[in-house]
């Protein structure tokens, strides 16, 4: 059902006992499906990937060319690079934000952590592909 809830336990949380037929309807059409549509029609989970970077221009195109076929987002947290790290990761599809780098690896991960709203986040160095 709902993210892991009944039709029932769906129509105590919201009131909502107009939705209790759809969902009967529902649960009898998915039992009619192959295993093959019924996956397809099984909500997932998103992916993103958090990087933070600074003065990789070098190593950050081939990450993010690596990593970008198996995430649904990528975030580069830019902590003062003076070469070209944050153009070449925004032109290779990932979403950069800026930060001071605060001689804090953690407080820069956890900066870079609430930039994106993905349900599980892959942290991965620019030189780990």
């Amino acid at each position: 059902m709902l993210r892991g809830i009944g039709a029932s336990e769906f129509t105590r949380r919201t009131g909502g006992v107009a939705f209790e037929p759809f969902w009967r309807r529902a649960k009898s059409i998915i039992g009619e499906l192959s295993a093959g549509a019924r996956l397809l029609l099984t909500p997932r989970f998103t992916v993103a990937l958090i990087v933070n970077a600074r003065d990789e221009a070098l190593r950050i195109g081939r990450l993010l060319q690596s990593v970008a076929p198996w995430v649904d987002a990528m975030w580069v947290l830019d902590t003062g690079s003076t070469d070209a790290t944050a153009a070449l990761a925004a032109a290779s599809g990932a979403r950069v934000a800026h930060a001071v780098w605060g001689d804090d690896f953690a407080a820069a991960r956890n900066t870079a952590l609430t930039l994106s709203k993905a349900d599980w986040h892959l942290v991965l160095d620019a030189d780990e592909w």
